[in-house]
């Protein structure tokens, strides 16, 4: 039979409060916060990490399509040499131009990767002043060498103007996002890159009398 002492202490022990450790069960407010901020960690660290590698494979490809100009300006500078000695024989008091002929491309020649597509620039645009030099002087124009140099470097502008387009877009898309949010807080010791501008006076198949 049970006493009045053991059904106060039965129901002492119902209404006792919980002890520190029914907190930490599964509906515990702090055990739901922890893992809201571990989500949220998992994401910032997950976000950052795909812009960052969006940014690299935009830098990546810049540089990549850089070395496809890169091929194409070679090409078209193994020609210069041969075109600076067939005009200067017709032309040779035209000092200044093949002086700044020849500083053009050693610059280019010499310059970092990241000033070469501005110095690029300063070829084309030089050059296209040797190749003007033909309008002044006919037998320049009518020299059979000469006529196939022009020929020959129209045809490299085409492919290096063709590569300029996809390279400058790709440029100005990541000069673009380098400036963007959120872009911007990921960048980190990635640099802007520089347009390849085309000459002023554009290079077109040249009109010589065959």
């Amino acid at each position: 039979m049970t006493s009045a002492t053991d059904r106060f202490r039965h129901r002492s022990d119902r209404l006792a409060p919980p002890t520190a450790g029914a907190g930490r069960g599964v509906g515990s407010p702090r055990l739901w916060i922890s893992f809201i901020v571990l989500l949220l960690a998992a994401g910032v660290t997950y976000s950052w990490i795909h812009l960052r590698n969006e940014l690299v494979a935009l830098d990546v490809a810049v540089n990549t399509q850089w070395k496809q100009v890169e091929n194409q300006l070679e090409r078209q500078h193994d020609l210069l040499p041969k075109l600076a000695t067939v005009t200067r024989r017709y032309a040779a008091h035209e000092a200044g131009i093949f002086e700044k002929f020849a500083a053009a491309r050693a610059a280019f020649a010499g310059a970092s990767a990241d000033a070469k597509p501005r110095l690029a620039g300063q070829v084309d645009g030089v050059l296209a002043n040797v190749l003007a030099l033909a309008e002044s002087y006919p037998d320049l124009k009518a020299d059979v060498q000469f006529r196939d140099l022009s020929y020959e470097i129209a045809g490299s502008q085409n492919r290096i103007a063709l590569e300029r387009q996809r390279y400058n877009e790709l440029v100005g898309l990541l000069n673009a996002r380098l400036r963007q949010i959120p872009w911007s807080f990921v960048a980190g010791d990635l640099e802007s890159a520089s347009f390849y501008e085309a000459p002023r006076e554009q290079l077109a198949d040249p009109d010589l009398e065959l």
